[in-house]
């Protein structure tokens, strides 16, 4: 189960009424999304929504997760922003804050603490954002592109609105939220095996349903001081 923890904002809202619809008609499995504050001062409260099926649950977390073990739970951070919004680095503490609802929620394990995986997509390239927002253990930039295929242009950048639906299926496809039967998972967070941050480029595959996605792990974030990383586009 994956509990998705994102910025209460008009684009988060937008994320979710495009995962909410993808769930009515079957395309995801049951997944948890928690919209926070990010502002100084403002309390995230224990109020997290299950969607399955196209069915929406507001309760508590422990009441989303009912029936789920512990070691099946993944935290995932996803905060999408355009130029005219920007990135608050408050995201940072809001995470914290629901790594510690969790914490009392789910069960003690030894030497498997509770972490998150922190997914940030802006819209547009070389768009400004603040190095404390990459707060997980894990944490990945997705790159503002969409094309049909790798080699074919770039249509992000001539598409206005797009942003959500762009960081919805990088999301979904990333977090293996995909239950439709023609989208195999990309175990792409079971391969993140160190505390880098990877740049994601994301292309449609011509060959298969416009809903499922081609990643790659093309470089680690320069910015963040990190190496070179692989290049491997997963299928």
């Amino acid at each position: 189960m994956r509990v998705v923890v994102a910025p209460r904002s008009e684009v988060s809202e937008a994320v979710h009424d495009c995962l909410l619809a993808w769930s009515r008609v079957g395309l995801l499995g049951p997944f948890c999304f928690w919209q926070v504050p990010v502002a100084q001062g403002q309390e995230v409260l224990d109020q997290v929504e299950r969607i399955e099926e196209g069915d929406s649950k507001t309760g508590s977390l422990a009441e989303a997760l009912q029936g789920t073990p512990s070691d099946q739970v993944t935290l995932v951070g996803l905060y999408a922003a355009g130029p005219g919004d920007g990135f608050d680095a408050g995201f940072a503490d809001a995470i914290q804050r629901c790594l510690g609802i969790g914490r009392k929620v789910l069960a003690f394990e030894k030497g498997k603490p509770i972490e998150c995986t922190v997914m940030v997509a802006p819209e547009e390239i070389a768009q400004p954002v603040p190095l404390d927002v990459f707060c997980g253990t894990w944490n990945l930039y997705i790159a503002p592109e969409d094309r049909a295929s790798p080699p074919e242009a770039n249509q992000l950048l001539s598409s206005e609105g797009l942003l959500a639906r762009h960081a919805a299926h990088a999301l979904a496809t990333i977090a293996d939220l995909w239950a439709n039967a023609a989208v195999q998972p990309t175990g792409a967070l079971q391969e993140i095996t160190g505390p880098e941050a990877f740049a994601i480029r994301g292309a449609r595959s011509s060959a298969s349903s416009s809903m499922s996605a081609r990643i790659s792990f093309a470089r680690s974030m320069s910015s963040l001081g990190t190496p070179a990383s692989r290049a491997t586009w997963i299928p």
